[in-house]
C-alpha cells in the first residue's frame, strides 16, 4: 500500500506510532512509514480486531475499529471505562473525608473523657457505635472506589505491564473488604472502654485481624501507587508518574514513623494522598469532557 503523509495523532485513521494516514489498512498490517504493526483489542468490548479493516466497525459492539488503534492514551479509552475510573476516585475521596471526620469525633471524645466531661446527649456506647458506623462506611466507600478505579480497560491486553499491579490491587481490595466487615463485627461485640483479658479469644482474633489488615493495606497501597504510575503514563503526565514513585516511600515514612511527631505525620501523609487522588479525579473529568458524547 502507498505511504500516506504524517498527520496528527488525534486523527482517527492514523498510525499510533508516527501519525501517518492508514485509511484502508487492515489490523495486522505494518505501517509503511514507521514499520509499526497495527494491532489491538476493541477499546469498548475487548474483541480481537486482527484481520479486520480499520474502516469497519467492531463486529461485537459496533465501535469504529480506527478508534481502537490510536494508542493507550486515556483520551482514546472507552467513555464508560473512564466514567468508572472517575466515580471510583470520587468514592475514595469521600471515604478519606469520612476517615478524618471519624478521627475528629474520636479525638473529641477522648478529650472529653480525659477531662471528666459527660456527654449530655449521647452515651459513650452510642458515640462508640457512631464512630464504628462512620469507619465502616468510609471503608466500604474506599473499597468500592478502588474497585471502580482499578477496572480493567477492555482495550488493553492482560499482558500489559500495568495489568499486574492492577490485579494485585483488586485482590488486596477484596481482602480488605472482608477484613473491614470482620473488624466491624468484632468492634460491635466488644464493649466500649472495657479492658479484655490478654488471652481472651476475641482479643486474639482482634490481633490477627489487625495484623492481616495492616499487611493487606500495605499491599494495596504499593500496588495502587504502581497502578497510578501506569495511569499517569496514559494521560500522559510525567509529573504524576514521578510523584507516584516518590509517594511509594514518602507516604509510608510519614505515616508510620510520623506517628511519633505528635500524630502530624499521618495527617500530612493523608493530605498528600488526598490531593494526589484529587488531581487524578480532575484529570479524568477533563479527559471525559474532551471526548465526544456517545
Amino acid at each position: 500500500m502507498p505511504s500516506h503523509p504524517p498527520t496528527s495523532l488525534t486523527r482517527s485513521h492514523a498510525c499510533p506510532g508516527c501519525g501517518s494516514g492508514i485509511e484502508g489498512f487492515t489490523v495486522g498490517d505494518a505501517c509503511p512509514n514507521c514499520g509499526r504493526r497495527l494491532s489491538g483489542l476493541c477499546r469498548a468490548c475487548g474483541y480481537d480486531l486482527q484481520g479486520l479493516t480499520i474502516d469497519s466497525p467492531c463486529p461485537e459492539c459496533a465501535k469504529p475499529i480506527a478508534d481502537s488503534l490510536r494508542g493507550d492514551l486515556l483520551i482514546f479509552a472507552d467513555r464508560a471505562y473512564l466514567l468508572d475510573l472517575y466515580r471510583g476516585a470520587v468514592f475514595i475521596l469521600v471515604s478519606i473525608i469520612l476517615v478524618v471526620s471519624s478521627a475528629v469525633v474520636a479525638l473529641a471524645l477522648g478529650l472529653a473523657v480525659a477531662s471528666g466531661t459527660t456527654l449530655p446527649v449521647l452515651s459513650d456506647d452510642a458515640v462508640n457505635s457512631l464512630i464504628i458506623a462512620i469507619t465502616f462506611i468510609a471503608s466500604a466507600l474506599s473499597i468500592y472506589g478502588w474497585y471502580l478505579l482499578s477496572q480493567r480497560d477492555p482495550g488493553i491486553a492482560m499482558i500489559d505491564p500495568g495489568d499486574r499491579p492492577r490485579r494485585i490491587l483488586r485482590i488486596a481490595v477484596v481482602i480488605n473488604g472482608a477484613l473491614a466487615v470482620l473488624s466491624t463485627v468484632i468492634d460491635l461485640l466488644t464493649p466500649s472502654y472495657a479492658p479484655a483479658a490478654p488471652l481472651d479469644p476475641l482479643t486474639i482474633v482482634t490481633g490477627f485481624v489487625m495484623l492481616a489488615g495492616f499487611a493487606a493495606w500495605a499491599v494495596q497501597f504499593f500496588a495502587a501507587m504502581r497502578y497510578l504510575q501506569w495511569l499517569g503514563r496514559r494521560v500522559p503526565d510525567p509529573g504524576k508518574v514521578k510523584r507516584a514513585g516518590l509517594y511509594l516511600w514518602l507516604l509510608p515514612v510519614l505515616y508510620i514513623p510520623g506517628v511519633l511527631l505528635c500524630g502530624l505525620g499521618p495527617l500530612i501523609a493523608l493530605i498528600l494522598y488526598y490531593n494526589f487522588l484529587n488531581d487524578y479525579r480532575k484529570i479524568l473529568k477533563r479527559i471525559i469532557a474532551q471526548q465526544p458524547a456517545a
